[in-house]
């Protein structure tokens, strides 16, 4: 299965033109493209692989990991963390890291979810872009 990805050309030019329209146009965009990723969001955390931690230790799950957030350049998808170190390992394969004065190193097969998911989205996230970014666009530049 190809892997697609959402992509907005121009967006550097529009980054500049609403920076002149006003101060919270910038904050704006910012929610907008983390409002996209949220569209994601529901569909990693059903594809996520479930079931016991392949380490040991108090981890949490992967489900509970999954986060979106937003800058001004792109909205994104967030995995893992302190707790769940194990989760980018899933979607992209190695080891995690050893921690703190262990020498070993958790391998876990792949088990793609987070692309599968985007593409399975992609048209929605662009649905939902497209009218936050029209809906900035009035705002910033119909007064």
């Amino acid at each position: 299965m190809a892997q697609r990805a959402v992509e907005v050309h121009g967006l550097r030019e529009f980054r500049r033109e609403l920076r002149q329209a006003g101060q919270q146009f910038p904050k704006e965009l910012r929610q907008a493209n983390k409002d996209a990723a949220e569209v994601v969001v529901p569909e990693v955390r059903r594809r996520a692989p479930k079931g016991p931690h392949e380490g040991g230790g108090n981890v949490q799950p992967i489900v509970a990991s999954v986060r979106a957030g937003g800058t001004q350049r792109a909205g994104y998808v967030a995995v893992g963390g302190a707790r769940s170190p194990h989760a980018p390992v899933y979607e992209f394969p190695g080891a995690t890291l050893p921690r703190h004065a262990s020498e070993s190193r958790t391998r876990v097969a792949t088990q793609p979810y987070i692309y599968p998911s985007l593409d399975a989205k992609a048209d929605e996230v662009v649905e939902v872009y497209g009218k936050a970014l029209d809906r900035l666009t009035r705002r910033a530049f119909n007064r």
